[in-house]
């Protein structure tokens, strides 16, 4: 990974669809959504992923969102690559529980209508659109009020204080894989 000052992209969940994330052993995987953001991240970056108005599970008004996930981006690599090493392994957790289809792969290649890699997390913290957490309003990063392409960015200082807090609460992930 490249050594650069700690980068993390915030964006709003708006619906648990099963097909991404995905957890495969100690890594989570983002083979689906925000193709922008995918193509713009880069090793060495946060993404924080944060509940919505319009997420059934969990509506929250702006300025109340509430941490789904948070994942230290390790590698990207191409879907083609993806399909070749997941398609035939099973996830080892189900993270978004009834809804999760994520064994044999996700999504199928045919319903990846991007080229943006696939985003691979060796350290995570999943807490759930339905048991997320809550951040304390001096510690939240720059979450945008609506949907965004590749997200908002927060870098430097605050960034490693809210990625601290997120550290400190691991007991409270229903998964995570801390490196």
């Amino acid at each position: 990974m490249e050594n650069h000052e700690p980068r993390l992209y915030s964006y709003k969940m708006t619906h648990v669809t099963g097909k991404a994330p995905c957890v495969y052993e100690k890594e989570l995987i983002l083979p689906a959504c925000k193709p922008k953001l995918r193509i713009h991240i880069r090793p060495g970056d946060w993404m924080a992923v944060w509940t919505s108005k319009s997420l059934k599970s969990c509506p929250t008004e702006v300025g109340e969102e509430q941490l789904v996930y948070l994942a230290l981006v390790d590698r990207k690599i191409s879907v083609e690559e993806f399909h070749r090493e997941y398609d035939t392994r099973k996830t080892s957790v189900s993270i978004q529980g009834e809804e999760a289809c994520c064994d044999g792969g996700c999504p199928p290649e045919e319903e990846c209508d991007d080229d943006a890699p696939v985003l691979m997390c060796k350290e995570f913290y999943y807490f759930s659109d339905k048991q997320s957490l809550k951040v304390p309003e001096e510690l939240r990063p720059r979450v945008p009020a609506g949907q965004d392409f590749k997200g908002w960015e927060t870098a430097g200082g605050q960034a490693v204080l809210f990625i601290e807090f997120v550290r400190q609460h691991k007991a409270e992930c229903i998964q995570f894989n801390h490196q």
